[in-house]
């Protein structure tokens, strides 16, 4: 799988694009709620479902074992 992902094309870096695209894409994310204070929030968020759902985890464990 690592070779199918490596073989796809990803396009130019951000920073390569025309300014004006550039431009226009971060207008269109942050008109979306797509901004810096939702890119902080969403590792955030990830690491505490992941323990919510681990802590699940242990409880079943726990009745299944008991």
């Amino acid at each position: 799988k690592d070779w199918a992902r490596r073989s796809l094309y990803t396009g130019p870096p951000f920073g390569q694009l025309d300014e004006d695209l550039q431009m226009l894409l971060e207008r269109f994310l942050e008109e979306r709620g797509i901004n810096t204070q939702m890119a902080l929030f969403i590792p955030e968020y990830i690491d505490l479902k992941e323990q919510k759902e681990y802590i699940g985890w242990l409880n079943n464990m726990k009745s299944f074992v008991s």
